[in-house]
C-alpha cells in the first residue's frame, strides 16, 4: 500500500481507539437493545472485523485513487442512497475492532500505522464532508446528525400531510414491516434502516428523517426474496409537535423524550426512491410496500434458517463489510472489488464451528455424495 497524506503517530492512533471504541462504543452499547439471536450466530462480527482490517485499507486506496473522500461525503447528503450515518461510523469502528482481532489471534500487521493511517483519512475526510457541522461524530456534535442541506429539507418538508390518529397507527405497521424486513435482510442489524436530524422547522416544529433502504433486490445475494417490491427506499420525513426532543446517534437511531414520539407526530411527508431520485408517495402506495416486506420477510426467514452455519456467519459478515460499498458506488469502482465473504479469515471462521453444527455439516455433505444420512 502507498500513503500520501499524515502518517498517524501511536499517540493519534490510540486517541481514536478510546474515543471510538471505548467512549462513543460505550454509549451507543447503553442505548441500543443487545441480544443474542436464536437465527444467526452473533460471532460474525468477529469475523467481520478481521475481514475489513486486512481488505478496508487497499479497497480504501483504490475509493480515494478515483474520487476524495470529501467529494464522496459531499455527494451523498441528501437521502435516497442507502447510506446513514452507520456507514461512516463503521468506517471509525471497525478497523480498529478487527486489528485487536488479528491481535487476539497471535497476527500482527508490520504496516499497521499506515492501515490506520488510511482509515482515518478517508473516515474523517468523508463524515466531516458529509455531516457538514464541522464535527466527525454525532457524540462530539451533542448527539445530532443532520448532514441534509436547507433545500433538502425544504423538498421533503413541502408535501407533508396532517395525519389523524388512526392514519399513525397504519404508519406505525407499515413501518415496522418495512424495519422488521431489512432488520432480516442485513442479517439482524439495522445497516438498511437510517434516521437523521432533529430538523428544526417553523413554529417550533422538528423533523426526523428515516430512510428504509434495500427494499428490493439488490447487491444483497439473498435479496431477490423481495422481487415485487415497489421501490428500492422509501424515505418518511416525520413532522412532531412542539416538546418533542430528538437525539440521533452515530447508529442513525433516535432516542426521544417521550419515548414513544408518534404519539406527537404531526405530519409525514413520503417518498419512494429508486435509483436515488425521491418521488412523494401516499399512504396507500406505502402500504403495498410493506405487505411486500411482510411476504419478503416470511420467505428470507425461511430461507435463512435452512442455511448452514458457514452460511449463516458468511452473510452475517458480508452485511458489515459491504458498509464500505456504497462509497465505492460513488467512486464508481464498486466492480473492481470482491466482496466475497470470508476470504482472510476463511480458516479462522472454520475454527469457531460448534461441535453439533460440524456433526450437521458431515450429515449435509455425506447427503450429496448420496449417504443413507
Amino acid at each position: 500500500m502507498s500513503f500520501g497524506r499524515h502518517m498517524l503517530s501511536a499517540a493519534e492512533i490510540d486517541e481514536w481507539r478510546h474515543n471510538i471504541l471505548t467512549r462513543i462504543s460505550g454509549y451507543q452499547a447503553g442505548t441500543r437493545t443487545m441480544f443474542a439471536s436464536p437465527l444467526i450466530p452473533m460471532e460474525y462480527l468477529a469475523i467481520q472485523g478481521l475481514e475489513v482490517w486486512d481488505r478496508w485499507p487497499a479497497i480504501v486506496e483504490r475509493i480515494m485513487a478515483a474520487r476524495s473522500p470529501e467529494a464522496i461525503g459531499e455527494a451523498l447528503r441528501r437521502p435516497g442512497f442507502g447510506v446513514n450515518a452507520t456507514h461512516f461510523f463503521c468506517l471509525a469502528c471497525l478497523p480498529p475492532g478487527g486489528h485487536d482481532g488479528w491481535l487476539r489471534h497471535g497476527v500482527s500487521y508490520p504496516d499497521a500505522a499506515e492501515r490506520f493511517s488510511i482509515m482515518y483519512d478517508f473516515w474523517h475526510g468523508a463524515t466531516v464532508s458529509w455531516r457538514a457541522d464541522g464535527f466527525s461524530t454525532a457524540w462530539a456534535a451533542g448527539n445530532v446528525v443532520r448532514p441534509y442541506a436547507a433545500a433538502c429539507i425544504e423538498e421533503l418538508s413541502a408535501p407533508v400531510v396532517s395525519v389523524s390518529t388512526g392514519e399513525v397507527t397504519n404508519l406505525r405497521r407499515s413501518m415496522g414491516a418495512l424495519m422488521q424486513f431489512l432488520f432480516l435482510n442485513f442479517m439482524e442489524c439495522r445497516v438498511g434502516i437510517g434516521e437523521s436530524g432533529p430538523y428544526a422547522l417553523p413554529r417550533d416544529r422538528v423533523m426526523l428523517v428515516r430512510e428504509f433502504a434495500y427494499l428490493g433486490p439488490s447487491f444483497l445475494p439473498w435479496s431477490g426474496v423481495a422481487a415485487g417490491a415497489p421501490f428500492q427506499s422509501v424515505v418518511a420525513a416525520l413532522v412532531f409537535r412542539p416538546g418533542v426532543r430528538i437525539e440521533v446517534g452515530d447508529t442513525a437511531t433516535s432516542v426521544c423524550i417521550p419515548a414513544d414520539p408518534m404519539i406527537d407526530l404531526e405530519a409525514v411527508g413520503l417518498f419512494g426512491s429508486d435509483n436515488e431520485v425521491l418521488n412523494p408517495i401516499g399512504f396507500e402506495e406505502l402500504e403495498v410496500a410493506a405487505a411486500v416486506a411482510r411476504n419478503a420477510h416470511k420467505a428470507l426467514y425461511r430461507q435463512v434458517a435452512a442455511w448452514s452455519w458457514e452460511e449463516k456467519m458468511a452473510a452475517g459478515a458480508f452485511s458489515y463489510f459491504t458498509t464500505l460499498r456504497p462509497f465505492a458506488v460513488v467512486a464508481g469502482v464498486d466492480r473492481e472489488v470482491d466482496w466475497t465473504v470470508p476470504m482472510a479469515a476463511t480458516d479462522i471462521m472454520a475454527s469457531m464451528q460448534p461441535a453439533s453444527e460440524k456433526v450437521m455439516s458431515e450429515r449435509r455433505e455425506n447427503d450429496e455424495e448420496g449417504s443413507a444420512w
